[in-house]
């Protein structure tokens, strides 16, 4: 396909332009889709600011939480046609290195990350691999869609530790996006749910989500408040979601003995006191997650016959057009009582 389209292109350090450029060219092993929903992540400003996790360098298109619809495809390319409604990794291993033949791609020495060292979502088309789409049926809607990345985060940090059912009293430690995606996963699962968040409006979505226990630990003490609703145990899986010093230390103190903590919420560079021999004296099994590697099409068919209504986390949305706008605005999330910030191109 010839032509132009609009993008928002990170051209050098702090500094962002929304234009016109040329609509990319596929080979015949890519797919060409029209993107139709980008969910702003605090990551893309990491990106803007010079840092990331990986080296990269600009001109870079970000948005790496998105969906769309194929356009076209290349010759060889037999999995998809034009017409799917898709979505997209974002972390893409070189698929040959050992990391990558043990199945751990995401931690892959020379992987590549969508939207920030590839081109990215945040312009009306985007190319990608067959090998990085999922397809997706026609009951979960574009935005949705596009909340499957952060989604498949916590259903990863989630299912990778055991899962939960109804027998079970899931803390989630934060109202972010990744925390409240973790609540509403729990709470599908049929586990009672109890979030710790200090902000009120994250509060009152978290209970738009049905979760069973809001908790304001500037207010409460969260511990308490928690062993009573358990009979003085604690939470059978504490997900912890903030990425905060507060909560990780407080993660040890809220699960009951021999249960499970799952850490989705990064903290790199800060050294936080805990009692690290709570783990082995109670019998706790903590584990770390990143990203979702195998889980996509899980997540797909869990919010499909699901059905869970994840709309109240994505509480602004902009024309992909305002992009500029958007940006601006998603930057100060507390004063504009924001959690997802998505961009819609439909």
């Amino acid at each position: 396909m010839k032509g132009k389209m609009k993008a928002y292109v990170f051209e050098e350090k702090d500094k962002a332009v929304f234009k016109e450029i040329d609509i990319p060219a596929i080979s015949d092993q890519e797919i060409l889709v029209k993107v139709k929903a980008n969910g702003i992540c605090h990551s893309d400003y990491e990106l803007l600011e010079g840092r990331y996790i990986i080296p990269f360098s600009y001109p870079i298109i970000p948005g790496h939480e998105w969906s769309g619809e194929i356009v076209e495809t290349g010759k060889d390319v037999s999995t998809f046609k034009k017409g799917d409604r898709v979505v997209g990794e974002c972390v893409i291993g070189c698929g040959v290195c050992k990391v990558c033949q043990e199945g751990n791609f995401t931690y892959c020495p020379t992987s590549d990350h969508f939207g920030f060292t590839i081109d990215g979502a945040v312009a009306e088309y985007l190319v990608a691999k067959p090998e990085w789409l999922h397809k997706f049926p026609d009951n979960v809607d574009w935005k949705t869609a596009s909340m499957i990345e952060p989604f498949s985060v916590a259903y990863n940090g989630i299912n990778g530790i055991g899962g939960c059912d109804a027998s079970e009293t899931v803390v989630v430690i934060g109202g972010g996006t990744i925390g409240l995606c973790a609540a509403a996963c729990a709470k599908a699962m049929g586990a009672r749910v109890i979030t710790i968040e200090p902000h009120a409006y994250r509060r009152d979505i978290a209970k738009k989500l049905n979760v069973d226990y809001v908790i304001d630990p500037m207010k409460e003490d969260a511990e308490a408040v928690i062993k009573k609703l358990t009979g003085g145990f604690g939470a059978d899986l504490v997900v912890e979601a903030s990425g905060s010093s507060p909560g990780l230390k407080s993660s040890l103190d809220l699960v009951k003995n021999g249960g499970r903590v799952s850490y989705i919420g990064i903290n790199i560079g800060n050294e936080i006191p805990v009692e690290l021999g709570k783990i082995q004296i109670r019998g706790i099994t903590a584990k770390g997650f990143i990203g979702s590697p195998y889980v996509w099409d899980k997540v797909v068919a869990f919010l499909s016959q699901s059905q869970l209504d994840l709309s109240p986390i994505s509480t602004h949305q902009f024309p992909l057009m305002e992009a500029e706008k958007a940006y601006n605005f998603a930057r100060d999330i507390i004063t504009n009582e924001l959690v997802k910030v998505t961009l819609m191109n439909e």
